[in-house]
This record gives structure tokens, C-alpha cells and sequence, in this order.
């Protein structure tokens, strides 16, 4: 699969493919209370995915559009339980770590890559393919309770994903999951290290050339 600038498709359209997989302008208004610039409607107006990618992945992954909203305005503004921990989270002293990501729409897998549980982070890597790249922390906690706010699926609800995010201040890389009923569950992992329920996040990449 190859994208190109010109592969681009309305969000009206990309919607209706994605259904309830879809968390766009009204979301983002409607459930994070995110203010929308002028700017931005018109900047990201249109998907850079065709409708085909779309259709192939519809069901596997959520369609996000990001924008300037870190994990800690989100945490403010949704429900309380829906964060496992909160003023003895090991991220707090961290927001340069953790904070926005990279603005857009993002299309992300709603489960680990196939084959990457119970590795280390070098052998994970090839199960993230050509055309696709693991997204941040900011990223994953972004879709995983978005797509919560909308669909009330909760996302690897027993496991966990590996992010690229890596702590700024004990190197270890942010692994996100277990959303079960105590809240999502945000913390650290060696790369050399691996446990029965830890894979890692991916996402499509967009082609910029």
C-alpha cells in the first residue's frame, strides 16, 4: 500500500467508511470540549488517507484527528475513573515527555501488532510493517479514550502496547493499557524486557513525499 498527497478523501466520507471507528471535528468539540480554529478546519479539511486504505481498515483501526490537547487537558475533562491513578501517576512530572504529539488525523490499530506480544522492544520492531510506524504515548491515550468517549469500548482492555515515547527522566519507553474498570493504566517498561500481555502500538504512516 502506497499514499500519496493526492490520496486524500472528504471527512464526510471518511465517516461514513469508519462508522463508530471515526472521532473527528464534532468529537473532539463534543466530548473534550476542544476549541476548533478556522485554521484548522481548513487545514485538515480532508483526510491524507484514500478511501481504499480506509475500507481496509475500518474495522481494525480507529480514525482520530488530533490537535492541541495534551494527556493532562484530557485527563481534566473527562470522567476520573477513566485514569488509573491520578496525582501519584508516574507521568506527571513529565509533560515535555508527554505531552501533544504530532496534530492531524491519525489512523491507529486498536490492538498490538499481530505477533509482538511476550518480546523486546528490537524484536518487536518487525512486526510494525513498511508502511506503518508505532506512534506516541500522547497518541494512544488520545484514541484509547476518545474512542472510549464515543463507542464505550475500551481498547486493550487486557494488554498493553509499547509507545516510541521514551521518559525523559529514566529512559525507560511508555507502554499504555489494561483499560479495564480502574482506569487506563499509563507507565514504564525496559526495552530489554518483555511480559506475556506487552506488545506494541502502531499506525498507518502518512506519505509526505
Amino acid at each position: 500500500m502506497q499514499e500519496t498527497l493526492v490520496a486524500r478523501t472528504d471527512v464526510n466520507c471518511a465517516q461514513e467508511i469508519m462508522g463508530c471507528n471515526f472521532f473527528g471535528f464534532e468529537e473532539n468539540v463534543r466530548y473534550l470540549g476542544v476549541f476548533i480554529t478556522q485554521n484548522q478546519l481548513a487545514e485538515f479539511s480532508e483526510i491524507p488517507f484514500s478511501m481504499e486504505t480506509l475500507e481496509q481498515f475500518k474495522s481494525t483501526h480507529v480514525l482520530q484527528l488530533h490537535l492541541d490537547v495534551s494527556i493532562f487537558d484530557i485527563r481534566e475533562r473527562v470522567p476520573r475513573k477513566l485514569f488509573y491513578k491520578h496525582e501519584e501517576a508516574c507521568y506527571n512530572n513529565e509533560p515535555r515527555a508527554f505531552s501533544y504529539g504530532r496534530f492531524g488525523w491519525h489512523l491507529i490499530r486498536k490492538t498490538p501488532a499481530d505477533g509482538s506480544m511476550e518480546k523486546t522492544w528490537d524484536l518487536q520492531q518487525q512486526f510494525v510493517g513498511e508502511d506503518e510506524t508505532v506512534p506516541a504515548a500522547h497518541t494512544m491515550v488520545y484514541a484509547i479514550i476518545g474512542h472510549y468517549l464515543v463507542t464505550g469500548e475500551r481498547l486493550l482492555e487486557k494488554s498493553y502496547v509499547r509507545t516510541e515515547t521514551v521518559s525523559l527522566i529514566n529512559g525507560r519507553r511508555f507502554r499504555i493499557g489494561h483499560f479495564d474498570s480502574d482506569g487506563l493504566r499509563i507507565d514504564f517498561r525496559w526495552d530489554a524486557r518483555y511480559d506475556p500481555d506487552l506488545g506494541i502500538a502502531s499506525e498507518i504512516k502518512i506519505n509526505e513525499e
